[in-house]
């Protein structure tokens, strides 16, 4: 017999007679019988109208909404009141992508509550398909260029921002590029209820249980009746009204004057319970629980079991596809007795012997230990997963449980599929909604006896990286997890990065991602590049893209020297800070023939002696190197104490001098260090400053890369502070092999780095592999010193870098690095070490950004020449997007 709950009530939130249930043969028969005697009674000619009992069945239904235990919440004590007799807490946490020992060793103190018999803890995890808030974020981020009455208004924004969130709610059925696993939002849901009739003080036990969740970095925040509500009408209902024309929002709406469990379901959704699935709403739901466990349980088997496959391409199969709930119920009990008495009976079977003696020996020696650890004060502690998958096509639903079962199986589980009691099942997976007592759980014969250790081991507490509370850029995760990304986080000591990436691994795509998003939302730009990987973006962006070869172009650094000679808290001055980079850039134009040169304490003081009496006494920011070859070559003539100088001083100043000549306005590069800088960006939103023609010509190129890394990194407190800002050095490893000791290139970006700390700006630096580091010394140690962000993108040489130590992560994370990698244009991985976790991400588009972002030389080529035909770049992106995706 099937039993359907069928709407009755108003679609209003707090209707009270949400849905009803009827057992349908009986209901029908007796139906048949009134219609029967209604009409005898008619003929008879005593009709006298409906009958009391007639109007009392008319109106009588079985709400299932009574049957959920949430009745009332007390603010004052911030606890839920049940309609069970008992009261509880919700917390919504952040799942971690790994568990740690400390955090299973800390998470052991959960069993060891002084909690009555029959208190739960449930830990529901929840791979939700409901992505909206984030895509409301990526879109309100961009508001004002999406907006076609704003004077902000980008037809190209709203284009690309529409196409890309379009394609972010349509990967929730699966992304294409990834074998089809979903993009969904894992939500790790944490309750604890307690009997009310109980001498513990619950406020007490709560604080504890929520101090013990932050010792295990699940960062818990107590869930609130108006977004509890919202979770649950968005997991039962079809439709879920957003917001109202005043703007409040419907979906968290809580009335306190009415019952809890009376604001869930809205009169349309009808519930059905069949033999062997659940209908509802539009969804149909199927239910799994354990069978059989494995022997041993450890964490990394419950994540992939539960999460997924964390090895990439290899674990593709192994994703579950359809959204679901996995819920551990801890079922607090005194146990002695029970295990006692297993025991017991295991010792009668054993006397009658027969083939399983010595399977009934392992099990009364696993008893025996138990029951001495339970004296020994150790918290054993009932548990009862239940598993639940839902869709919208039976089809769908179906397959979900066979491929968990398979999942499970490769986890050493077996796992059953639920008929008969799945309402009871439903119930008792949601949050203090279990109602346990012995009888329940007698009847039910779902929970098993598990040690601390392993039911540590089985919380259902590990995810994916889940990214940064702001979604400038949005990526995916390995199991689906929407991963939202913005550098310009609270949580970071820096916005520093370093980018570690072969090249064909995806990071020219990449990092055009990444920029246009950040230029998008505000952040100000500045790249130097060596190779045209952001020409196209910049053409996109009207943005200033200067080639050295083509430009007539001076960065003359005197002419950017600051003023402000006030000292810091440091001991410092912009002024002082911009003298020390100019007398670093007039070392490098008198060694610029040597790659590492070794200069001398006097040779150290000469320059920088000249560079002040430049700026300081001479010219200020009409001084140029000039001034410093006069000072030098005219030595001791500007020195106060020219008595002290000696003639080998005389002979070191000439030398510098001569080594000097070529950068001054007689010299071949003198144009672009004498006379008044016209490098002006401080007005310039993005910036590309390509290198690339310069590379045949080292003394040049060593000198004006340094000049130019000084001139942007100057840029960070010249320019707009209201906005954040990033420099970013792609190609890196050009400049810096092979130069890695050369002082000047130390402290240039070592001031960078410090710079942009200090001027809430981000300095990026993107190297080759990982192995630059040796081949870049002192640099490098500047560089993975002061960034907080590090990512890394498909490499053969982690095993070495650990081997060398560059980088000292566990063999755990070192395979994870090794298992990057690019699927062809369909994707590509990176690992992203960030102030606020870990962990790998994939980088896939959909058609519109793909070609947005492409570094492909043909297809930029082919997108150009439509552009100098007429078209506009949103126009010719469409095109490539139709002549090539459609």
């Amino acid at each position: 017999m099937s039993w359907t709950w069928t709407p009755t009530g108003s679609s209003s939130w707090a209707s009270p007679n949400s849905c009803s249930a009827t057992s349908s043969s009986a209901r029908g028969n007796d139906t048949m019988l009134r219609q029967l005697r209604r009409l005898a009674q008619k003929i008879a000619g005593d009709y006298a109208g409906a009958t009391a009992k007639e109007l009392e069945d008319m109106h009588w239904h079985n709400p299932f909404s009574k049957y959920f235990t949430w009745f009332a919440h007390d603010d004052g004590e911030d606890q839920y009141n049940n309609s069970d007799g008992t009261q509880g807490a919700i917390w919504e946490c952040t799942p971690l992508c790994f568990s740690s020992e400390k955090v299973l060793e800390v998470s052991e103190a959960l069993l060891g509550l002084p909690l009555p018999p029959m208190s739960v803890l449930s830990v529901l995890f929840h791979a939700d398909d409901h992505i909206k808030p984030y895509l409301d974020s990526y879109r309100a981020l961009r508001a004002d260029a999406c907006d076609p009455n704003s004077p902000s208004f980008d037809p190209l924004i709203r284009e690309a921002v529409e196409n890309y969130c379009d394609y972010l709610e349509s990967c929730t059925k699966g992304i294409k590029q990834l074998s089809y696993i979903p993009l969904r939002n894992f939500r790790l849901i944490i309750s604890l209820k307690v009997p009310q009739k109980s001498d513990v003080v619950f406020s007490e036990i709560r604080n504890t249980v929520h101090e013990i969740l932050v010792g295990m970095k699940l960062d818990p925040r107590p869930m609130k009746p108006g977004h509890f509500l919202e979770w649950l009408r968005r997991l039962m209902n079809d439709d879920v009204p957003e917001t109202s024309a005043s703007g409040e929002n419907l979906a968290a709406y809580y009335d306190d004057s009415q019952p809890i469990n009376e604001q869930i379901l809205v009169a349309e959704t009808e519930i059905n319970v069949e033999k062997d699935h659940m209908q509802i709403g539009n969804r149909y739901w199927r239910c799994l629980t354990p069978k059989k466990y494995p022997k041993e349980v450890d964490p990394l088997q419950t994540k992939e079991a539960i999460c997924g496959g964390i090895w990439g391409l290899r674990s593709d199969n192994d994703q579950h596809r359809t959204p679901y709930i996995y819920t551990l119920n801890i079922i607090y009990d005194d146990l002695s007795n029970y295990i006692g008495r297993k025991t017991d009976f295991i010792m009668m079977q054993q006397a009658v012997g027969g083939s399983k003696v010595r399977s009934l020996n392992r099990r009364k020696e696993e008893h025996l230990w138990a029951s001495d650890k339970i004296e020994l004060g150790q918290s054993f502690a009932r548990v009862m997963p239940i598993m639940w998958f839902y869709d919208k096509t039976p089809e769908g639903a179906d397959g979900a449980v066979k491929r968990a079962k398979s999942i499970f199986k490769s986890n050493g589980y077996v796992m059953q599929e639920e008929r008969r009691i799945l309402s009871a099942l439903f119930l008792s997976a949601l949050p203090l909604n279990m109602r346990a007592n012995k009888l329940n759980l007698f009847l039910l014969k779902r929970d098993r006896v598990a040690d601390p250790d392993a039911v540590c081991n089985m919380l259902p507490i590990q995810a994916e990286f889940s990214g940064s509370p702001d979604a400038k850029t949005i990526f995916q995760g390995r199991s689906g997890q929407i991963v939202p990304f913005s550098i310009f986080t609270k949580s970071a000591l820096n916005y520093n990065g370093l980018i570690c990436a072969t090249s064909g691994g995806g990071k020219s795509f990449g990092e055009n991602k990444v920029s246009f998003n950040e230029l998008t939302t505000g952040t100000i730009l500045r790249l130097i590049d060596i190779g045209y990987s952001y020409k196209k973006l910049c053409k996109i962006r009207n943005g200033r893209f200067i080639d050295i070869a083509h430009e007539d172009i001076n960065v003359n650094p005197f002419t950017t020297i600051s003023l402000d000679n006030k000292l810091d808290e440091e001991g410092f001055s912009p002024q002082l800070l911009d003298l020390s980079a100019t007398s670093s850039i007039m070392k490098q134009m008198a060694f610029s023939t040597v790659d590492n040169p070794i200069i001398s304490g006097t040779e150290n003081i000469l320059l920088k002696d000249a560079t002040d009496w430049a700026f300081l006494e001479a010219n200020g920011n009409d001084a140029s190197v000039d001034d410093v070859y006069a000072y030098l070559k005219e030595y001791p003539q500007h020195v106060k104490d020219h008595d002290i100088c000696t003639d080998t001083l005389r002979e070191q100043a000439v030398h510098l001098a001569y080594n000097l000549r070529q950068f001054t306005s007689s010299g071949r590069f003198g144009k672009m260090f004498t006379g008044k800088s016209n490098f002006n960006i401080k007005d310039e939103r993005l910036v590309v400053f390509e290198l690339e023609t310069l590379q045949n010509i080292p003394d040049l190129f060593n000198t004006l890369t340094l000049v130019v890394l000084d001139a942007m990194t100057r840029d960070l407190y010249l320019s707009d502070r209201s906005n954040p800002r990033l420099v970013k050095f792609d190609e890196a490893w050009k400049v810096l092999y092979g130069r890695g000791q050369n002082p000047m290139f130390v402290d240039i970006i070592g001031g960078g780095f410090r710079r942009a700390r200090k001027y809430e700006g981000g300095f990026w630096v993107i190297l080759q592999s990982i192995l630059d580091k040796l081949k870049i010394g002192a640099v490098g140690d500047v560089i993975w010193g002061n960034a907080d962000y590090k990512f890394y993108l498909e490499s053969p040489d982690f095993e070495k870098a650990l081997s060398e130590k560059l980088i000292d992560y566990d063999e755990f994370t070192i395979e994870l690095l090794k298992g990057l990698q690019r699927n062809g244009t369909k994707y590509s991985e990176m690992y992203m070490d960030t102030p606020y976790g870990s962990g790998v991400v994939r980088i896939a588009e959909n058609p519109f950004n793909y070609f947005l972002f492409t570094s492909n030389g043909r297809e930029n080529a082919e997108m150009e020449a439509m552009v100098k035909n007429g078209m506009t770049w949103t126009e010719a992106i469409n095109e490539m997007v139709r002549k090539y995706r459609s």
